[in-house]
């Protein structure tokens, strides 16, 4: 008996014509190396086995997995950033692509760019990108033309062997004119019938927006951007918009009054076309938010005579429980000041998708590049002003950019896994930029080493296994003299110890590895006293004396044990299958597993082996139980 190899492109394996015959003369080994796979042609290949019988019969074909070489394919998968950038404002756009070929690419390979239609707007070279791995490549645009556009990433590379998933799903931005900024609050992933409720005559909304949804903007608010999807066309609709600031988390106690701290931004009319379509709302007086609490957006729908479609509805999302408080009704004429008794119904977490129209003011900004001590840029460091909420992280170029910073004087934190944590006084002026440029320095590394011992023998014990966790976590084993080394430790950190070895008892501490290799000396593993199990007393055959009898010490039985003390049952790591609830018998035992003390029975009661309770049940042909 032997066999015959072959080599076919998947989809011909009813087309025997096609294959190729890779042996010559039937072959007994039942492994074949099919050279030549730099040389194959693009595609998706597969082999086939057929076993050779005497007089050269052969059997049905049996046929391998197929594999695939197409070396050159990269795919662009999503694209994200700012919906509402500025002209003349450098704004950043993440598209995350896909090695989806059989070949690494190197750094510079190819390019990411992004597109409106032919107009290629942005450019970056790719970095190197192994087969199947994933990378997000930051794009920086800087828009030149206000009003509503659509783009798209794209990724470039020479020779591309697939072009159709060479580009992103198109994404909507709206640039707004030279100094001013939209800040977007949401996704949009759902539809409601918030910020106004169309479907009844009259509503309220309120909802907190936070700080950090809107980058910490500090400035004048002139306008705010809902974004709706109605059935109806509705012109002229009366609307009114009050902002203000709290303090307050959520809304979870009660509606915020509108009273003369809060400021009505728009008291007029507004088109809601039919469609989907943004619903820009200009402020009649700017809103100025300087203060960095939370924004509270409350909008009336003044009592109509009329309610439309129940679908007339907004762009929203639900983030939380307890940000947002709608009310509604046909009857009922709302007033901001005086808003209706909270209810639990009201509260959600639901708010309509939000932009927020405005120009910076009475703050500054913080901009810079953290490189590394051969100059090259860090990706990834978190920069941070200690004691505010202000932070940013450095884009693949290293560069990093915070902005509407109060004006002071700040200690900027710069850190990274990996690097000494550096601090920077820097101060920020008013409608101005401070640079830093910080150099940050790798943490030193040093080894940790030892010997392990028997405590028995009091000879090396080898195949020891040693933990330490920290700040990394690492791990070793002991060679044949009971040594191990661990290199590459980072020094000036606590670690947990832990070491463990068959037949010996764990021994776990502390130690603190300066700048230097550290020794943890010898240490001495106990060796493990097993106890005898099985151990079993019974009254001899005269009651005069009790047997005892037990197993010898072996370090493969382990006596499983299980305490019923406890009010919970079953124990919290059991599970348990409940096929009959019926009620107690007469002795209180339930149909199920139970948590029971001394169950009373003739002649004899039954009593827990251990402590106070036990577990039971009475069993019936009618039903299971697993415990």
């Amino acid at each position: 008996m032997g066999y015959h190899v072959y080599k076919l492109m998947q989809g011909q394996e009813q087309q025997e014509n096609l294959w190729t015959q890779l042996t010559t003369a039937a072959i007994t080994d039942t492994a074949y190396a099919a050279s030549g796979w730099q040389a194959l042609a693009n595609g998706e290949h597969k082999w086939a086995v057929k076993t050779v019988y005497t007089g050269g019969v052969l059997s049905n074909p049996a046929f391998s997995n197929m594999l695939r070489k197409w070396p050159n394919d990269l795919s662009a998968l999503t694209i994200s950033g700012n919906t509402t950038p500025t002209v003349s404002a450098p704004s950043t756009y993440v598209v995350r692509i896909k090695n989806t070929g059989t070949s690494a690419q190197s750094a510079g390979s190819y390019t990411v760019k992004i597109f409106s239609g032919t107009n290629e707007l942005a450019s970056v070279a790719g970095p190197a990108i192994a087969v199947n791995q994933e990378l997000d490549v930051s794009v920086v645009w800087t828009p030149t033309t206000a009003g509503t556009i659509q783009i798209f990433g794209k990724v470039v590379l020479p020779g591309d062997l697939t072009p159709a998933n060479d580009s992103t799903n198109p994404m909507n931005v709206l640039v707004m004119p030279a100094g001013q900024f939209g800040y977007t609050v949401g996704e949009g992933d759902q539809l409601a019938r918030v910020p106004l409720d169309m479907f009844y005559k009259a509503s309220l909304f309120q909802s907190l927006y936070y700080p950090a949804e809107l980058g910490n903007f500090m400035g004048f608010l002139q306008g705010i951007q809902f974004y709706n999807n109605f059935v109806t066309n509705l012109p002229n609709m009366p609307t009114k918009v009050y902002i203000g600031t709290t303090t307050l988390d959520d809304l979870s106690a009660d509606w915020i009054p509108m009273d003369d701290s809060f400021t009505l931004v728009f008291d007029g009319t507004i088109d809601y076309p039919s469609g989907e379509n943004v619903i820009t709302i200009p402020f009649n007086e700017p809103f100025m938010y300087l203060n960095g609490e939370n924004l509270v957006v409350t909008v009336l729908r003044p009592m109509d005579t009329v309610y439309y479609n129940t679908n007339d509805r907004f762009e929203a999302q639900t983030i939380g429980t307890n940000r947002a408080r709608k009310a509604f009704s046909d009857t009922i004429t709302y007033d901001p000041a005086v808003p209706p008794a909270p209810t639990t119904t009201q509260l959600s977490g639901q708010f309509p998708k939000t932009t927020f129209l405005g120009i910076p003011g009475g703050v500054g900004h913080l901009a810079g590049q953290v490189t590394n001590t051969s100059s090259q840029p860090l990706q990834g460091v978190l920069v941070s002003l200690q004691d505010t909420g202000y932070q940013g992280t450095t884009a693949d170029n290293g560069q990093f950019l915070i902005e509407y910073i109060l004006p002071g004087t700040y200690t900027a934190s710069f850190s990274r896994y990996g690097y000494i944590t550096t601090t920077q006084q820097v101060t920020i002026v008013e409608d101005e930029t401070t640079y830093s440029f910080i150099t940050l320095q790798a943490m030193p590394q040093v080894t940790v080493s030892g010997t392990i011992l028997a405590s028995d023998t009091g000879s090396p014990l080898a195949g020891a296994a040693i933990y330490l966790q920290g700040y990394a976590d690492y791990t070793a084993n002991t060679n044949a003299g009971g040594v191990f080394s661990i290199p590459n430790v980072y020094a000036n950190q606590s670690y947990e110890y832990n070491i463990m070895a068959p037949g010996y008892t764990s021994q776990s501490g502390t130690i603190n590895v300066a700048s230097t290799n550290y020794s943890m000396g010898s240490i001495t593993l106990s060796e493990i006293a097993y106890a005898p199990h099985s151990v079993v007393a019974e009254l001899n055959d005269t009651y005069t004396g009790v047997n005892v009898n037990w197993q010898v010490p072996d370090p493969t039985a382990i006596e499983i044990t299980e305490s019923f003390e406890d009010e919970a049952f079953p124990p919290a790591d059991w599970g348990q299958i409940i096929t009959n609830n019926g009620p107690a018998n007469t002795n209180g035992v339930y149909p199920t597993f139970s948590r029971l003390g001394t169950i009373p029975n003739t002649p004899n009661n039954v009593v827990p082996s251990h402590g106070a309770y036990q577990a039971g049940m009475w069993w019936s042909y009618e039903h299971q139980d697993e415990c």
